[in-house]
């Protein structure tokens, strides 16, 4: 069985740096104007992909590590729904999903999980001009009865 790499060496290997403002480490792998986008994403330790919106779908990959606990919601709709990515499908994880355009995402690894690799999609492709991140006032509004997981995933 392989050794199975700590986050330090898969973030060098794969040459990841920050995500600026998101969280987390990424590597853009692929890139064509106008169609689409593919980047290499991790979450380590007390890592997180803050509370924001994008205007296109946006598909998510899980690749290698521990489970990623991603809650998704509507604007209106009043409940962020958690998805956990990953390889136990028997458990109720699932090693893909879309997330919708203009849906509100943010993303963790679940408790006691140490790092996560996985890979997102758009199409068309991301441009950082198109990232809105959300303010805890927004989202407690738009999303009562849920300020502690809102305040874990802003920034």
């Amino acid at each position: 069985m392989p050794r199975r790499a700590g986050a330090d060496e898969v973030v060098e290997r794969l040459g990841l740096e920050p995500l600026l403002p998101e969280g987390g480490w990424f590597r853009r792998i692929y890139y064509k104007k106008g169609e689409v986008s593919l980047i290499y994403y991790l979450l380590r330790g007390n890592d997180f992909s803050e509370f924001h919106v994008l205007p296109y779908p946006e598909h998510y990959l899980f690749l290698m590590g521990d489970p990623v606990e991603l809650f998704t919601g509507a604007p209106g709709k009043g409940i962020l729904e958690r998805t956990v990515l990953g390889t136990d499908i028997l458990a109720g994880e699932v090693p893909s999903f879309r997330v919708e355009a203009e849906k509100i995402q943010g993303s963790r690894l679940v408790a006691g999980g140490e790092w996560a690799l996985l890979s997102t999609m758009m199409n068309p492709p991301f441009e950082p001009e198109i990232y809105r991140s959300l303010t805890e006032e927004e989202l407690l509004k738009g999303f009562p009865g849920q300020g502690e997981l809102i305040k874990s995933l802003v920034k």
